[in-house]
């Protein structure tokens, strides 16, 4: 390859994650409305030694040192990489910068995964550009993290068993690799079961080499997950282990109330085919069957690991069906790879098909996180307007038989403390960091006056589409998704 065919290369993969970035940060408009972003946010205002490095998640820093709540469920260690960019590269400007890391280092990964073809460059360049990887990213999801930081775990995982020579300094560097990752979060047993099916069905299996990896893996992300239990045993910490079980896997509570399985798979599929059809298409295009054999249906393996995870956190994936995708995603490329170990090889990609397929997957992207906008454009408005009115030191008050505003007090993440003042007590006056939130239009004489306006001019095809949606495909029981009821919401000081 030209030295200038490379540099065209390298601009065109620096523009796709870019552009991966961006779409990233559409959709939440940039706000980062979630608990790990409050827990960021805590870390930046107080300190992360002083805060030991915990998953403190007041919102606005209320009582963050007298009365830290803590969130158990997952390890703080997957939100270390995102606040180093939040803290040393400031703030938003630094969740950008990490939106776009993650997408170089996916991209990266596919790329070297697959054999560092021209099939797989462009493979990777859709695939950080799908809106199953763009979609839940903003979530900061300590999941997401496992499976994002999976990607170039399995490319350096198959690089090393890859090596001719196999001696200790390869077993220390697997080792090393195995025990940093597994740190990340528990969910990373999921995507060692990953490594070893493609190990499995790989050609040229190394017997010793899978035992040795399988025995880390064990070791590690065994100690891990033990550790997460254990956390969990004390009912005082979100309800004690048997919460997990009902909670995250086959119960009917939590994530579970009202679950069931039919619901699940048809979230979870529908999702997956929907958000990851770019690469569906691609690797469907790209791949000519000879005839089916075993041979080849063991080839996906590894993608039928992914699925299986699923299975065992069934509620969990049927309440969050997007944070599925990366999964799978990393599931089917690992299968991708066996099966080109399998199949017979093809002429590459032209440039011109290339970059056809990239830009049509960005328009394709586009229209999809616009619906998803579009579905939460309510709340994500109410939180912006909050936000915008009111310091994050601030103290939301609502009157007790304000209903609607006191529901999204309980649901939303506006990153402010809130509380409900009883109709037997009278509503605060004088201080300036309290802040009524009503949808009653206040008196004359209050101050600092500030009015959202959620009134819809008009029905469009979005909200048809979306209305299918929730009928036919999320069946979510009422409640479950967080409306926002009111056409005026008012926010003043008394």
């Amino acid at each position: 390859m030209k030295l200038s065919t490379k540099w065209l290369y390298v601009l065109l993969a620096v523009g796709v994650v870019l552009t991966s970035a961006w779409l990233t940060r559409f959709t939440d408009e940039g706000m980062g409305a979630g608990w790990a972003y409050d827990v960021l946010r805590n870390w930046e205002q107080y300190g992360f030694f002083h805060l030991h490095g915990q998953l403190v998640y007041n919102m606005g820093g209320f009582e963050v040192e007298t009365h830290p709540e803590i969130y158990h469920n997952h390890r703080a260690v997957s939100l270390y990489p995102a606040f180093l960019c939040f803290h040393f590269l400031g703030g938003a400007a630094g969740i950008f910068v990490y939106y776009t890391l993650m997408a170089a280092m996916v991209f990266w990964s596919i790329w070297q995964i697959l054999g560092r073809t021209e099939a797989a460059f462009w493979l990777g360049g859709l695939a950080v550009l799908t809106p199953g990887f763009v979609r839940w990213q903003t979530s900061m999801d300590p999941n997401l993290v496992a499976a994002l930081f999976g990607f170039p775990f399995g490319a350096a995982v198959l690089m090393l068993l890859r090596q001719p020579v196999w001696r200790w300094p390869q077993v220390l560097a697997l080792s090393a690799l195995v025990l940093v990752y597994s740190m990340i979060n528990w969910t990373t047993a999921f995507v060692h079961g990953m490594v070893v099916a493609f190990m499995v069905v790989a050609p040229k299996l190394f017997w010793r080499r899978l035992f040795i990896y399988v025995g880390l893996g064990v070791v590690c992300a065994g100690a891990v997950v033990a550790l997460s239990l254990v956390t969990r045993l004390d009912p005082s910490k979100d309800g004690g282990a048997a919460s997990l079980l009902t909670n995250y896997g086959w119960g009917n509570a939590g994530y579970g109330l009202d679950m069931a399985t039919s619901t699940a798979v048809l979230r979870v599929a529908f999702t997956n085919l929907v958000g990851l059809l770019p690469v569906w298409l691609f690797l469907a295009w790209r791949c000519r069957w000879p005839g089916l054999s075993f041979r080849l249906l063991a080839g996906f393996l590894p993608l039928l690991s992914a699925a299986g995870s699923f299975v065992v956190l069934r509620n969990y994936a049927g309440h969050h069906p997007w944070m599925t995708c990366h999964f799978i995603l990393l599931g089917l490329i690992l299968s991708a790879a066996a099966l080109k170990l399998r199949l017979p090889g093809r002429r590459g990609v032209p440039a011109w098909a290339g970059i056809a397929s990239v830009t049509l997957t960005f328009g394709y992207a586009s229209v999809m996180l616009a619906l998803g906008h579009k579905h939460d454009d309510r709340q994500l408005a109410l939180i912006h307007f909050i936000r915008d009115q009111t310091p994050r030191s601030g103290i939301l008050l609502a009157q007790e038989h304000e209903t609607e505003v006191c529901y999204l007090f309980s649901r939303l993440e506006t990153d402010r403390h809130s509380v409900v003042v009883p109709a037997a007590l009278p509503i605060p006056v004088g201080d300036t960091n309290q802040f009524m939130v009503t949808t009653i239009k206040p008196p004359a004489s209050s101050q600092r006056v500030a009015h959202l306006d959620l009134r819809e001019t008009s029905r469009s095809w979005m909200d048809r589409c979306l209305d299918w949606y929730a009928k036919s495909i999320a069946h979510r029981r009422p409640g479950d998704k967080v409306e926002v009821q009111a056409t005026d919401i008012y926010i003043y000081q008394p």
